[in-house]
């Protein structure tokens, strides 16, 4: 599990008074990080709605997620 707080400020706010809410999962995470990317870039947004950029962002930090993980599964060995 792991524990993060990220602000909910938009891409144009400067206040830093805003109480960040805290992420509980990676999964929660994941999803704080594709709405922060659609909001702070706008122009990545297709006329569909889609957001090609932003899929690949969330393909990319779901493989550095599964590679952590598995480091994190190793047992580490004594140096002899």
């Amino acid at each position: 599990m792991i524990s993060l707080e990220l602000s909910r400020r938009s891409a144009g706010s400067t206040s830093a008074s805003q109480k960040p809410r805290p992420i509980w999962s990676y999964a929660e995470l994941q999803e704080q990080m594709h709405q922060d990317l659609l909001a702070q870039n706008p122009d990545w947004i297709d006329a569909d709605g889609g957001c090609a950029k932003c899929e690949d962002y969330d393909r990319r930090f779901a493989e550095l997620v599964t590679i952590f993980r598995a480091v994190n599964l190793k047992p580490v060995r004594q140096a002899a």
